[in-house]
Formats: structure tokens, C-alpha cells, sequence
């Protein structure tokens, strides 16, 4: 593998982004970003696999530690620093994507 970079899965719903995520981290070794929310866990989502679930105190603590960052309705979503550094696979929006700088 090569060392600090990066595969960002972009593409609309049901495309296949979480199939093709989970398949590179199985058959590659890759290691899948989790993004981390303010929203209430769906059923059978597991905290830490799916996302970080944060409240909303936590999640606008930690909001300064996040690449990129956004809000839907009223929960937040973002990519903390450090899952960016430490993983390789990511599932981004294309706003997610306008807000990284050149240099990542």
C-alpha cells in the first residue's frame, strides 16, 4: 500500500460507495474513515463502525478538529482530523470535497 494516500468514494445514492468501502478494507487491507454525527443512531448502527454518534455538545466541541464538516437538518456530520490522518478509504459528498484544501 502506498503510504498516505488516499480513496475517496464519491457518488449519489445506492450507488454502491458502503459496498465498495467495506470491499477494499476486506480484500486490501484498507482502512475505512468513520465520520462522526450529532444524529441519533439508527437501529442495528454500531457506534464507532457506522459513525461516531457525539451529542450535539460533544459534536460542537469537536467540531474544531474536523476536515470537513456539515449539517443536515438538524444534526451535524464530520471527519475528524485524526480518522483523515490514521485511514485510507472515505465516503465523501462532493461538498465534503470542496472543503478539502489542495494540499490534502
Amino acid at each position: 500500500m502506498i503510504k498516505n494516500k488516499k480513496i475517496l468514494i464519491v457518488g449519489g445514492a445506492c450507488s454502491g460507495k458502503d459496498y465498495l468501502a467495506t470491499r477494499l478494507a476486506e480484500l486490501h487491507g484498507f482502512t475505512f474513515g468513520v465520520f462522526s454525527t450529532s444524529r441519533p443512531p439508527r437501529k442495528n448502527e454500531i457506534n464507532g463502525e457506522h459513525y461516531h454518534f457525539l451529542t450535539d455538545k460533544e459534536f460542537n466541541t469537536q467540531s474544531k478538529e474536523m476536515v470537513v464538516l456539515a449539517h443536515w437538518r438538524e444534526w451535524g456530520y464530520g471527519l475528524k482530523e485524526i480518522d483523515w490522518i490514521t485511514d485510507s478509504v472515505f465516503i465523501f459528498t462532493p461538498a465534503y470535497l470542496d472543503q478539502l484544501s489542495k494540499e490534502e
